[in-house]
């Protein structure tokens, strides 16, 4: 029995509770970088809804999952706003989000189409261990009873665009954490900086290609993660496409190490948008499950065709 609530607590240790933000996925690749930046919200010209779901390490008893709503779109014509809605589960672990963003978007020359943008979310976290399915725990001093706390924290974001480029920079959970309510070898410093860039090449008539990178730095732990990304759209009428794309994401911070290989596609008809991605882990956690699943649902409303330059993207 020991040995089982030392797994639980070394997998909250390691996934949930050491970074205090929920692990990040291929999502924002599903046309939504939103998820990883609020200087994106309202860049388009419609209020865009994604509900998304996330299940991990399918095969393996108590895998992480993970569902995320997020709703952003642009109001007047330089402000953006949106909103993401977080539940992630981890064996008797879990955690719940909410994030606010308001965001603002200037021009900085109309004829090269050189935006920059601003953007800042307002979290809200809660966190906590239920031991209810725990036999005999009140027998380990370790662990002892439920526990949870809520603390609000706040990211800030930078994106600058020129033509089909982009770069945006943001940081996150700028706030120290300010409860250690599971082990005192919580780190208080749970910052990180995401980089991220790319490019959307014309390959032909309604062809289009877009290569980018992630850049994901840990400043409690000194952990650094990239992913390398590829893209290939097909525009169709009135505005439908479909797009394949893949992502491979390595450990960072020394040589890089692989930690998983990701193939996606999807699909706009319309107003709906729908996505699918699996996960194949490189890890030797593979060994003991069939991959991951991931998939988007999506909406588009209040469109506005003329809304102003700087919120409209490719």
């Amino acid at each position: 029995m020991k040995k089982y609530i030392f797994i639980v607590i070394a997998l909250l240790s390691a996934y949930n509770i050491n970074a205090q933000e929920i692990p990040r996925q291929n999502q924002y690749l599903s046309d939504n970088p939103y998820e990883i930046s609020p200087a994106w919200a309202g860049i388009g010209d419609c209020f865009k809804i994604r509900l998304n779901g996330v299940a991990q390490w399918i095969g393996l008893k108590d895998a992480p999952r993970t569902q995320v709503l997020s709703v952003d779109g642009t109001v007047g014509k330089q402000m953006g706003v949106g909103m993401i809605l977080t539940n992630d589960k981890n064996g008797n672990t879990s955690q719940t989000h909410f994030a606010a963003t308001y965001a603002y978007h200037l021009v900085i020359d109309y004829y090269s189409d050189q935006f920059l943008s601003f953007g800042m979310s307002a979290k809200l976290a809660h966190s906590k261990v239920d031991i209810s399915n725990f036999i005999d725990a009140h027998e380990d001093p370790g662990v002892e009873n439920n526990r949870s706390f809520t603390q609000a924290n706040f990211d800030i974001a930078g994106l600058y665009r020129y033509k089909r480029f982009y770069i945006n920079l943001t940081a996150t959970n700028l706030l120290n954490k300010e409860t250690k309510a599971f082990a005192d070898s919580e780190p208080e410093n749970i910052r990180s900086t995401y980089l991220y860039t790319g490019y959307k090449f014309e390959a032909g008539e309604d062809l289009f290609f877009e290569p980018s990178l992630l850049y994901h730095y840990y400043f409690g732990d000194g952990r650094a993660e990239m992913d390398i990304n590829m893209k290939f759209l097909k525009n169709n009428r009135d505005e439908n496409y479909f797009w394949l794309g893949a992502t491979y994401r390595m450990a960072a911070e020394q040589s890089p190490k692989p930690i998983s290989f990701a193939p996606m596609a999807g699909m706009r008809y319309e107003k709906f948008y729908l996505a699918y991605g699996y996960q194949l882990s490189l890890t030797k956690i593979q060994r003991t499950n069939t991959g991951s699943h991931f998939i988007s649902l999506g909406y588009s409303f209040l469109c506005n065709k003329n809304s102003d330059l700087c919120t409209f993207w490719y």
